[in-house]
């Protein structure tokens, strides 16, 4: 049973991405920028707990939003300019990175409140508080896809785009919502990675792109 909690701790962060990027490829789309979104986020969080004094819960909550403004990035440039999503993604994920280096200045960030540590290190009913929120992402992320008519616009979008269109469906708005969710996942997920290590570190997510689109696509 430790064993399993430990694998299931460590899978939790790919487990949590891999939700928004399931929608994302299931519209067609692919994002590269998650791992980058991850460290951006974290590194963030920690920059305002450490330089500023705001609360975990606040900063934490910027962190998350900074992922989801990133994400409403990535799908203006493929929903609305037209860019493929590998070329526009391409870009903000060495934007991201670089915001997180230009934040740290290379260099490690630490030193944030104890109970900041819950979300990555707590437990609940003796399973930790990551794979929980794993599990929630699941459960939100099937009732989306198949109890929803987002998600079957998200069906219909991938499988024929010019199909989804002359049936009603408002192609560039789908688009842009699947990025948002994933940049929001990965925000949440470079939050809680940083609740985990207690450390901001700018190289955090590197090359979480193809383990996440490998849970994916398995």
């Amino acid at each position: 049973p430790e064993n399993l909690i430990n694998v299931s701790r460590q899978v939790s962060l790919v487990g949590i991405i891999a939700v928004g990027m399931t929608l994302v490829m299931l519209s067609g789309g692919i994002d590269l920028s998650i791992g980058s979104i991850m460290a951006a986020s974290g590194v963030t969080s920690a920059y305002l707990m450490t330089d500023f004094g705001l609360s975990p819960v606040l900063a934490g909550s910027v962190g998350f939003g900074l992922g989801g403004l990133v994400g409403l990035f990535n799908g203006f440039l493929v929903a609305r300019i037209n860019i493929p999503p590998f070329i526009a993604t391409l870009a903000t994920m060495a934007g991201a990175r670089g915001l997180a280096y230009v934040i740290t200045q290379g260099m490690p960030i630490y030193g944030f409140p104890d109970e900041f540590s819950m979300i990555g290190q707590g437990y609940f009913l003796l399973i930790p508080l990551p794979v929980w929120i794993m599990l929630l992402a699941f459960a939100v992320g099937a009732v989306l896809l198949n109890l929803t008519p987002f998600g079957k616009h998200v069906y219909g979008v991938g499988g024929n785009e010019e199909a989804a269109r002359l049936s009603g469906v408002n192609v560039a708005s789908v688009k842009l919502w699947v990025y948002v969710i994933n940049g929001l996942l990965s925000g949440l997920a470079g939050v809680v990675l940083l609740s985990r290590i207690m450390t901001a570190v700018p190289n955090a997510g590197n090359g979480f792109e193809m383990d996440v689109i490998t849970a994916v696509v398995l």
